[in-house]
């Protein structure tokens, strides 16, 4: 069975998590005793554990050291590295994705191409990289709308969601370039509620 970008990232995220998880059972510590050790508010433990945060190379080595792992740590830093090297493949992905975005819109070439690699990007990244996620995300929405079908692009209800924890300029004005493609089709139900979402959103923002 093949595996998906997203579940692959998430397995090897998952799989340092449990490593970690392991260090401190092993240690004889309960997460908020690591978390004291360490300096680190309890909750950051456990985001690393379950591999919804990516650790830094001085978050494994105070891990180990509070654990009196040390001879862990420079595997450890190995697998860190494995998984960042994925969230580089797909972050390359959304970035040519968001070039051929300008070619796909303005020239009408290589939408194919555009809208594929911008898929494979938001399939990769995990809840670690939301940022990354919501901004291809909303680009890919917009490629659609505009050169695909109108109701596909309701993928673009993912990219909100994403985008609601976001603080971002950026972000801002693609969801309002997307809002605006999705006006021509205001009739269809499906694209009338992504833009009043769209709306919401912007005006928590």
């Amino acid at each position: 069975m093949s595996t998906t970008p997203n579940s692959a990232t998430r397995k090897a995220q998952e799989a340092l998590g449990l490593r970690l998880r392991e260090l401190r059972k092993d240690a004889g510590l309960t997460g908020r005793e690591l978390a004291a050790a360490t300096g680190w508010h309890f909750t950051r433990v456990s985001k690393l554990e379950h591999g919804v945060q990516a650790p830094s190379n001085e978050d494994i080595r105070l891990w180990c050291e509070a654990c009196s792992a040390e001879e862990q740590i420079a595997d450890l830093i190995a697998q860190a590295r494995t998984v960042e090297s994925m969230y580089m493949e797909f972050k390359h992905l959304g970035d040519t994705g968001h070039a051929l975005w300008d070619l796909a819109v303005r020239q009408g070439k290589a939408e194919q191409e555009g809208a594929a690699r911008l898929a494979s990007a938001v399939a990769g990244h995990t809840e670690t990289y939301v940022r990354s996620r919501a901004m291809s995300g909303i680009k890919l929405a917009s490629l659609t709308m505009t050169v695909g079908d109108p109701q596909e692009a309701v993928i673009g209800a993912q990219a909100l969601k994403d985008a609601r924890s976001l603080r971002s300029r950026r972000a801002a004005d693609d969801l309002r370039d997307l809002a605006r493609r999705a006006t021509v089709f205001e009739r269809i139900d499906e694209v009338d509620e992504l833009r009043h979402d769209i709306r919401n959103v912007l005006a928590a923002s």
